[in-house]
């Protein structure tokens, strides 16, 4: 039996806990107290009978053409202003490694033109993040770009499609004006979901990366999709595997949200509400079949399993069981000790020890809870 869990967390809370990644960190006791009630009851499990396991991932060493990754380096420096020197744009730790973050902080001290550094930093891992997401031809003239976040994704959507209608839609708007206005995109600061419903049968191609997994009504969000392509178009996206089978992680979320095993308010880092649906190639592939998406096709990075790591998936299946052993030993020993003189909801002084503790130590809950495969696939509308 394969499962997965899609997180049940009332609308009132979607904010929060996106913005917290975690949840249940707010200094409010009340709403702790309620995201753990609802992440406990409301949650759906996704259960396959699978008598032979598949592999449904086909994993792949991608490696992008020379010229392909020298012409969209141009391109991306050419259409960034020379004076714009945003910081929290070019900021890539999020998906780098802490000793590395650290290592190249420091190394930043010693060189005279930071701005121009970071930039170039920045501009070398975002390549390496999107490009293989590019590999495939997919012709389109009318594109639908959703969750974009930055706008990392604009760069190569508008150098891939040079002449196609590029449509941007988010509920927030963080993309730079002059950034939109040269890629030529249309953005639409609203709620995606009441956008698809409103947009029926208009794009050929949809694109999301790292999109889906925040969705707590993700059946209804792939029907938009579904319904918001032509005939003949296609949904094409990257997203993690949050609920990856065969792990301590994914053993930790059965015993927790199956079990329905008490789930204490320490234990919201390693769950992570930010990203609800805790799927799996498995439950990956069956969920875009039920929203009546054809020809599946589902590949994995070898050279970059985790989004921003060069790790293998063979090294991730080893690493990701060791940094849950070490997560259990100390990190849950701090939580044994604290739970021997406390009880939930805790004040907000330790919830944040914890969540300190959990997002920037590298065996830390929610670092563990984001260590996971990601995949990028297409599946057609027919």
């Amino acid at each position: 039996m394969i499962k997965a869990f899609s997180l049940g967390i009332s609308e009132d809370y979607h904010e929060l806990c996106q913005s917290t990644a975690a949840g249940a960190n707010s200094k409010d006791e009340k709403i702790n107290t309620q995201l753990i009630l609802q992440a406990l009851t409301k949650t759906e499990i996704r259960s396959y009978n699978i008598n032979e396991q598949r592999q449904l991932i086909n994993w792949q060493i991608v490696r992008c053409n020379s010229d392909y990754l020298k012409s969209i380096s141009l391109f991306i420096q050419k259409t960034i202003p020379k004076d714009f020197f945003d910081f929290s744009y070019f900021d890539i730790s999020h998906s780098e490694s802490r000793f590395t973050h650290y290592v190249n902080k420091i190394g930043c001290l010693f060189i005279k033109d930071k701005i121009s550094h970071q930039k170039q930093r920045w501009l070398n891992h975002t390549i390496e993040i999107f490009s293989w997401y590019f590999q495939k031809d997919l012709p389109a003239k009318n594109i639908l770009s959703i969750g974009c976040g930055n706008g990392y994704e604009l760069f190569f959507l508008r150098h891939k499609y040079p002449d196609a209608v590029i449509t941007a839609v988010d509920w927030v708007n963080k993309v730079p004006k002059s950034i939109l206005e040269k890629l030529n995109i249309t953005f639409c600061e609203t709620n995606v979901y009441n956008f698809l419903e409103d947009h029926s049968e208009k794009f050929d191609l949809i694109y999301s990366s790292h999109v889906l997994e925040h969705s707590y009504k993700i059946d209804n969000l792939l029907n938009l999709l579904n319904r918001a392509l032509i005939n003949g178009g296609v949904l094409a996206s990257s997203l993690p595997l949050c609920g990856f089978e065969g792990t301590l992680y994914s053993n930790f979320l059965e015993k927790v949200l199956d079990s329905k095993s008490i789930l204490k308010q320490m234990d919201c880092n390693m769950l992570d509400l930010g990203h609800p649906w805790k799927t799996n190639q498995y439950d990956l592939f069956f969920s875009l079949q039920k929203a009546q998406f054809q020809d599946i096709e589902i590949s994995g990075n070898e050279k970059s399993c985790v989004r921003g790591r060069k790790i293998s998936f063979s090294r991730w299946k080893k690493e990701t069981d060791i940094l849950f052993g070490l997560y259990s030993i100390l990190l849950g020993s701090f939580k044994r000790i604290t739970y021997l003189f406390l009880k939930d909801p805790l004040p907000y002084s330790v919830v944040n020890i914890n969540a300190q503790l959990d997002w920037k130590l590298e065996f830390g809950g929610g670092r563990i809870a984001n260590f996971v495969p990601e995949v990028f696939f297409v599946a057609y509308k027919k």
